[in-house]
């Protein structure tokens, strides 16, 4: 599968190697006709979640985080993993969709309102699945497909700068920050510290699933992990948001707290 890149040349050349692969539209089509028949997601609102990146990175542990949150809201949750996990190196797409009656697992092209990129080719290739105000959060990290690795094609540049131009981004090097705490593994939480600041569930409701879903063994550096990206960019946050609500609340989604 071909990434988009300036170079139209070089966009054929630069491929991700995945373990499946997929049509988006043929997938979108045949879900709506087994699923959808009933038109529920039309008359009420339904949120949408990206996770992309690349196998090994974490995506599926992402995934069931953020569905465990939602689903402890009292939310119906449905997850689907689009490209499979079996190769590292192959690109991954997890959605998360959720909301008080959810029909299908895909979520279409500009539909997205958060897209959680754990590497920046990845970022760039799913930008358009984004709303025209949803929010990209970028793991500042590059992982060379096959055809870079072996000379066939060159890694795009400037792939952050240049979608800061089109949508609103937020950078986080979680992989240095990782390192820092002693474990590079751990880099997915912490993005996905940044992105929780755009949804509208406490600190608490996700501490609680992360320690459900991580090896018990590993809560402590998780939650730690998870702490960093939550907290030492809420002030940046903040100043870039100060005027601008979260990406969906909980009042715009009728949620009601016990």
């Amino acid at each position: 599968m071909a990434f988009l890149c300036k170079n139209p040349s070089e966009t054929a050349k630069i491929v991700r190697v995945s373990a499946l692969e997929y049509d988006f539209r043929k997938l979108l089509l045949q879900y709506r006709r087994n699923c959808n028949s009933n038109g529920l997601e039309n008359r009420i609102m339904t949120k949408n979640i990206m996770i992309v990146g690349v196998g090994g990175q974490g995506t599926l542990l992402t995934s069931r985080i953020l569905g465990g949150v939602m689903e402890n809201a009292g939310y119906e949750v449905k997850v689907s993993e689009v490209h499979g996990m079996a190769q590292r190196g192959g690109s991954v797409v997890t959605f998360v969709r959720y909301g008080e009656s959810v029909a299908e697992p895909i979520v279409e092209e500009g539909q997205a309102d958060v897209l959680i990129a754990f590497e920046r080719l990845e970022a760039m290739r799913y930008a358009n699945f984004l709303k025209k105000d949803g929010v990209l959060i970028v793991n500042d990290w590059r992982i060379d497909p096959i055809s870079v690795v072996m000379g066939a094609a060159s890694y795009p540049e400037n792939i952050i700068e240049n979608l800061e131009k089109t949508h609103k981004v937020y950078r986080i090097d979680a992989m240095d920050e990782a390192l820092k705490l002693g474990n590079s593994r751990v880099f997915n939480n912490i993005v996905l510290g940044l992105a929780a600041q755009h949804m509208d569930f406490s600190r608490e409701e996700w501490l609680k699933v992360i320690e459900e879903k991580v090896p018990p063994t590993t809560v402590e550096i998780n939650t730690k992990a998870f702490l960093v990206g939550y907290e030492k960019y809420k002030s940046v946050m903040n100043r870039r948001c100060c005027n601008t609500a979260p990406v969906f609340t909980s009042r715009a989604m009728g949620r009601i707290r016990p």
